[in-house]
């Protein structure tokens, strides 16, 4: 007779490697279950993606997260047409109707135009070796510094600020750098800066769609001051406009998306704030004038605002080459454009203010080395303004050479 313990045993090991075929059969179905759940949601994630970014001719609906504030945006859905024209060239500005008879011209009219095509523009590094010796460099840059000075000094009727940086070995110096000045659109930059990391961390899109407001609409430079209210635009193409045209309206529109300007100076501050854009200076203009108030920034801060961009677009080329390539199309007057050889690549922002005589550019420059050039000039004409830009943009860039020559 056979042992009843051995029976036992055996009937319980027999028990047991059944329950494990069970459950290693229930798991592995499980997991093909939850993968197969998975692949449907990524498909149908890639597909509302897909008709998000492309939208047909039926009307897209956009979820952006809006932040939480008084003067929360207007984001609404592309309005429905059966034609293609253009906000930019066939808009009119509009008379208030009670009728019906105008509202498909009205609605077509005011529907957003999907952005145009990328141009990509990529930073092209010289790869040529500096030809002098250290000394000899040092030297150059003492005397480059003398030489800004002096030039700064002896301008008559003028208020000039100052800054370079070089991005590769870390020189810089500036002169009346953390004064004071109103430097026009040359602000966008730092703005735009702002636009860009809430779309990186995910707070906003650039496919959302802004409807042009009564409290948009400002004085100024742009495209957008010969549209209709009620207009629709990508936050894409309104970056866009803001550092390529200076569209002040724009600009706006980007403001209010952001939470005002309170809220995006406080965020300047992260990066640079040496002159506080919203506390109020006084000061002496180049005319001998007591200035006072608020909105202004410094050669100092807008060169840093350009080295953040530098910097940023180094490690995330991916979602700052749009404003890289906004920056590159620039179309104002470049004194820096002029005073740098052909082949260096301009990436900048200037900003003009007329009723204050100030004229400001910041620029990333690829030369022979990476640079930022930052100049700001208060003087009684935009001409004079222009050509001290030029003639101290011409003394860094001969320095620059004679380093590599």
């Amino acid at each position: 007779m056979k042992n009843p313990k051995s029976l036992y045993v055996s009937s319980v090991s027999r028990l047991k490697k059944t329950r494990q075929v069970r459950n290693i059969f229930l798991l592995s179905l499980l997991i093909t279950v939850i993968v197969s759940l998975l692949v449907v949601l990524y498909v149908l994630g890639m597909n509302r993606e897909i008709d998000e970014r492309f939208p047909s001719g039926s009307t897209t609906s956009f979820s952006p997260s809006v932040p939480s504030t008084e003067s929360s945006p207007v984001i609404t859905e592309p309005t429905e047409s059966t034609t293609e024209s253009s906000t930019e060239s066939d808009s009119t500005p509009s008379s208030e109707t009670t009728g019906n008879e105008t509202t498909g011209t009205s609605d077509q009219a005011k529907k957003p135009e999907p952005p145009p095509p990328e141009n990509d523009v990529f930073f092209e590094y010289s790869g040529l070796l500096q030809s002098v010796t250290h000394r000899e460099r040092d030297i150059a840059f003492a005397k480059l510094k003398q030489s800004v000075r002096a030039y700064i000094q002896n301008s008559s009727e003028t208020r000039i600020g100052f800054f370079y940086s070089n991005l590769k070995n870390k020189e810089e110096f500036g002169i009346n750098d953390l004064s004071p000045f109103v430097v026009g659109g040359a602000i966008n930059l730092p703005i735009n800066l702002i636009l860009y990391e809430e779309s990186r961390t995910g707070v906003l899109s650039f496919i959302e769609v802004l409807e042009y407001t009564k409290a948009d609409k400002v004085d100024g430079s742009g495209i957008i001051i010969g549209d209709e209210l009620e207009s629709q635009y990508f936050l894409r193409t309104l970056s866009r406009y803001s550092l390529s045209e200076s569209d002040n309206i724009a600009t706006a529109m980007i403001l209010r998306r952001l939470g005002g300007i309170e809220e995006v100076s406080e965020r300047f501050a992260e990066i640079s704030s040496i002159v506080d854009f919203m506390s109020t200076y006084n000061y002496i203009d180049f005319s001998g004038k007591q200035q006072s108030g608020p909105h202004r920034s410094g050669a100092q801060d807008l060169a840093r605002y350009a080295r953040e961009l530098y910097f940023l677009y180094r490690t995330y080329p991916d979602h700052y080459q749009t404003m890289i390539n906004d920056l590159s199309f620039v179309k104002e007057e470049s004194g820096f454009r002029n005073a740098f050889s052909g082949t260096s690549q301009i990436f900048g922002k200037t900003g003009v203010n007329s009723s204050m005589k100030s004229t400001a550019e910041v620029s990333i420059i690829i030369c022979q080395e990476p640079i930022v050039l930052s100049i700001i000039v208060e003087s009684d004409s935009a001409a004079k303004s222009a050509v001290v830009q030029e003639e101290l943009a011409k003394m860094v860039a001969d320095y620059i050479t004679f380093c590599y020559s």
